[in-house]
């Protein structure tokens, strides 16, 4: 189910420092499984060639081949919320803005927290860099064209979906960590988080790979046609459950 990417030059810290990277965001997941910029640090030090799997996704594309070439900052335009809700009724666009207002989330939200755990920043690799970068700002478009919302069962949907795509072990060790979370949320929703990560992985094995989508191009686009466009036949209907710090 995996596959072996060859490392380039980039940053990839040495096995110590990995182990002990390792070690460490796990604990604080166990004290807080919410804290996903551990999660971030997690991943990194698990599979230090994740960013190369998401290079290797784009570069597999004509498209993906075209963003790596001019490099377009995609939160540069999620950030444009007029322009984005001067798009079509139906729209990705809307769906997005719509998606952000109900889940009380900025376009910067994720990056912060990707700033906060990942060692993205380090890498030397430009087209490693951009591709670490892009994965990481189209990560609330991936819940919206997957029919997700940011809550615990919809992350694991996403987290199953993502290990899908990427083939990656440490996404595939955080997304089991996300499963030993679910028995401790109550019977009937962790039983469905645990359906909805399973569904996620099976779909996301099936759909196109979306790394290289042109979303800058695509938000302007009917929803339901780029779901088709990324082989996305139906997305999952469920009761959303949120950690409890959501409503802090």
């Amino acid at each position: 189910m995996f596959t072996v990417i060859e490392p380039s030059t980039s940053f990839v810290p040495e096995g110590g420092r990995r182990l002990r990277d390792a070690l460490e965001a796990l604990a604080a997941l166990l004290k807080d499984p919410n804290d996903t910029a551990q999660g971030f640090r997690l991943l990194e030090a698990l599979d230090p060639l994740i960013h190369h799997r998401e290079l290797a996704l784009m570069r597999a594309a004509p498209r993906g081949l075209q963003l790596l070439a001019e490099q377009p900052r995609l939160l540069h335009v999620l950030r444009d919320t007029a322009a984005l809700d001067a798009l079509p009724e139906g729209s990705l666009g809307r769906a997005y803005r719509a998606w952000c207002e109900s889940e009380g989330i900025h376009p910067d939200g994720f990056v912060a927290i990707g700033e906060a755990g990942s060692e993205a920043h380090a890498i030397e690799d430009s087209h490693v860099r951009y591709a670490a970068y892009r994965h990481r700002d189209s990560h609330d478009l991936w819940h919206v064209v997957y029919g997700c919302r940011a809550d615990l069962l919809g992350e694991a949907a996403i987290l199953g979906f993502t290990l899908g795509q990427t083939r990656s072990p440490g996404m595939a060790v955080l997304l089991a960590f996300g499963l030993m979370h679910s028995f401790t949320i109550g019977w009937k929703q962790g039983a469905r988080m645990r359906q909805l990560a399973w569904r996620g992985l099976q779909d996301g094995m099936r759909a196109r790979s979306l790394a290289p989508a042109p979303w800058e191009e695509w938000l302007a686009r009917p929803l339901a046609e780029v779901r088709a466009e990324l082989g996305i036949a139906d997305v999952p209907s469920y009761t959303p459950t949120y950690a409890p710090k959501k409503h802090e």
